[in-house]
């Protein structure tokens, strides 16, 4: 719907392993701590509907959230097949298949499920962060 938007994600994922370690570790941070504003947005009339917001973002992100990783899996795998020229529709394809195949196993699923969670959370952090930078940066310079 965004190829845009779902480059950059993918980007922030897959650009290297400094990348990955990043989007997983800024994931975490947010996952754990995020509940901490929220809940003190939630104490005031006034935040509640901040506070809704925030809660619809981080449920999205972890809800769609996948997609972006299972995309930069997908994009992973075929460049390691040496495909070139791809829809993103089968990157999609086999990285579904692979997360399917992974959440099939006990323990290891549950693991797995987690870390594509906090990925894709801290990938769409970090491009928010970035874009909000840039914002910033060009009103500043006006």
């Amino acid at each position: 719907m965004a190829p845009h938007q779902t480059n950059s994600v993918i980007k922030k994922i897959s650009g290297s392993s400094t990348e990955l370690f990043k989007s997983l570790g800024i994931g975490c941070l947010v996952l754990f701590f995020s509940w901490v504003p929220i809940l003190f947005l939630l104490i005031s009339i006034v935040g509640i509907p901040l506070a809704g917001i925030l809660i619809a973002a981080l449920i999205f992100t972890i809800i769609f959230g996948g997609i972006w990783v299972e995309l930069s899996i997908g994009k992973e795998v075929l460049e390691l097949f040496k495909v070139k020229e791809y829809r993103p529709f089968k990157s999609f394809l086999i990285g579904r298949g692979v997360t399917t195949i992974i959440r099939l196993i006990p323990i290891i699923g549950g693991i797995y499920n987690f870390l594509v969670i906090t990925v894709a959370l801290g990938a769409f952090v970090r491009l928010k962060h970035e874009q909000f930078e840039k914002t910033n940066f060009q009103i500043s310079k006006k």
